[in-house]
């Protein structure tokens, strides 16, 4: 048999295939944050006036941004 190199790559992108649809989907979401627009002192996401803690309503994350400047 030939000394051919094993193609560690290939056989980690088939194990993946069949591994992550059972990886739970917490992992594959971004960080929580919420914009701070500090110049106007509002959300970025629901033109809410910014308060320490802030957290959009579902209602008011759905709505479009405020325009930049």
């Amino acid at each position: 048999m030939p000394d051919i190199p094993t193609p560690w790559v290939g056989l980690a992108a088939l194990l993946a295939m069949f591994v992550l649809p059972f990886v739970p989907d917490w992992l594959f979401e971004g960080p929580r944050t919420v914009r701070h627009r500090p110049r106007r002192h509002v959300c970025g996401d629901c033109n809410a006036p910014w308060t320490e803690g802030h957290i959009c309503s579902p209602e008011a994350s759905e709505a479009e941004p405020a325009p930049a400047g």
